[in-house]
């Protein structure tokens, strides 16, 4: 299941003015309006497979802190204690070949004993999507944006005015 969170990224908040999507295996009881994609939806799997494969776009920007870059996010694939499977966006504080810690950036649904702003650490294999913001405009989003025809036409809309054209930054000539 996947479900559109009220919760909002720490410091991108004052640029959102919608939730950002946040997905989990089984429905909860927020309130929150959920979807149901396909199984093995194929622009879903594409779109982590695309995030995947750009993640040292993102690394870069994050570990030099580029001009006009900010708000860094990645989404990360973490299993509650009841086996529910939960992707959660979350604020890098450090990464290494081996280990990426972060703070949560959304209140976790099925993850006991975590929060918004828990520290948290992962394998950077469990990572699905990231996130940077440049000129009020948000790159990567990757799965966000697979996601998006199950969204209402105000969350698109809303999508639409904070993501940038496209997921990775045209390259300069």
């Amino acid at each position: 299941m996947f479900r559109f969170a009220r919760a909002l990224p720490i410091i991108a908040a004052a640029l959102i003015a919608g939730p950002l999507m946040h997905a989990c295996s089984e429905p909860d009881t927020s309130g929150d309006p959920l979807i149901e994609p396909a199984r093995n939806d194929p622009a879903l799997a594409a779109a982590t497979k695309q995030a995947v494969s750009t993640l040292d776009v993102f690394w870069s920007k994050f570990d030099t802190q580029a001009a006009g870059t900010s708000d860094y996010f990645v989404k990360l694939r973490m299993t509650g204690q009841d086996g529910y499977v939960e992707y959660i966006w979350a604020e890098p504080v450090r990464h290494s070949a081996d280990e990426v810690v972060a703070r949560l950036a959304n209140d976790p649904v099925h993850l006991e004993g975590l929060e918004l702003g828990s520290e948290v650490r992962a394998p950077p294999g469990e990572i699905a999507d990231w996130s940077y913001t440049k000129n009020s405009k948000m790159y990567g989003h990757f799965t966000s944006r697979a996601l998006a025809k199950w969204a209402t036409p105000e969350q698109r809309a809303g999508y639409d005015r904070l993501l940038a054209p496209t997921p990775l930054e045209p390259v300069a000539n």
